[in-house]
């Protein structure tokens, strides 16, 4: 089974509230580097092509196979869709293809569907700056 779970970027760029110097751009930038193409797990091999970084455990376990990252144009986007269900296929996993809003193409999840990834609910990332936060928190 292939399941597709996508995700909203840490700030919405038209609602993000800014306190700080750090831009939307760079928040992004900084995200995704450390927490999509850097970013290792205990006990999962995490493996670099030139288009995505996948994660896969060392041990069979429950979600234990993911693709993290990807950066996809119109020109082989259907082709490395086709090579990530091969390889997993291949290991005998079902595997998860974690989407944010902002990964390319636009129509991502879309073509992803059409391969038959199960689509699950939206999930939202947020993102606080301890050095404003108020003190309640």
């Amino acid at each position: 089974m292939k399941y597709l779970e996508t995700r909203r970027s840490p700030l919405d760029a038209n609602t993000a509230h800014r306190t700080t110097a750090v831009t939307y751009d760079e928040l992004l930038a900084i995200f995704d580097l450390e927490q999509r193409r850097e970013i290792e797990f205990p006990n999962i091999r995490r493996e670099v092509t030139p288009h995505t970084v996948r994660h896969v455990a060392l041990a069979s376990r429950p979600g234990g196979a993911f693709l993290l990252h990807s950066r996809l144009d119109e020109d082989y986007v259907d082709a490395v869709i086709e090579s990530e269900i091969a390889y997993f296929e291949s290991l005998g996993l079902d595997f998860e293809w974690k989407v944010y809003d902002y990964d390319t193409p636009a129509d991502l999840v879309a073509r992803l569907a059409a391969r038959g990834f199960e689509v699950e609910d939206p999930e939202a990332v947020m993102v606080l700056d301890l050095e404003h936060a108020p003190d309640a928190l």
